[in-house]
C-alpha cells in the first residue's frame, strides 16, 4: 500500500540534486537487479512478483533514509504525504 507514496518522494529525491549520487547509483542498481528478466541473482530470496514489489519498497526505503533529512521532509511536505510517510 505505500508503493505509490514511496515512488513519489523517490523520484522527487532522484531529481534533486542535494542527493548524494552514490545513493542513486545503488538504488537504481538495485532495482535494476530486481527487475532484470535474467535469473542471476537465483541467491535473493524473492519469490514472485510481490517479491520483487517488497523488495523495491525496501530499497527506495533505504535510499530515502539515504537522502538528508530535511530534503526528505521538504519533498514530504511539498507532496503532502505526511500522513503516509514519516521520517524520523
Amino acid at each position: 500500500m505505500r508503493l505509490p507514496s514511496v515512488v513519489r518522494l523517490a523520484y522527487r529525491l532522484f531529481r534533486d540534486d542535494r542527493v548524494p549520487l552514490r545513493a542513486k547509483a545503488v538504488t537504481l542498481g538495485v532495482i535494476g537487479l530486481v527487475l532484470s528478466p535474467l535469473d542471476v541473482p537465483a541467491w535473493i530470496p524473492v519469490i514472485g512478483e510481490a517479491g520483487a514489489a517488497l523488495a523495491i519498497v525496501n530499497v527506495l526505503d533505504a535510499f530515502i533514509m539515504a537522502a538528508p533529512r530535511h530534503v526528505v521532509r521538504e519533498h514530504i511536505r511539498d507532496l503532502g504525504l505526511e500522513h503516509q510517510l514519516r521520517v524520523s
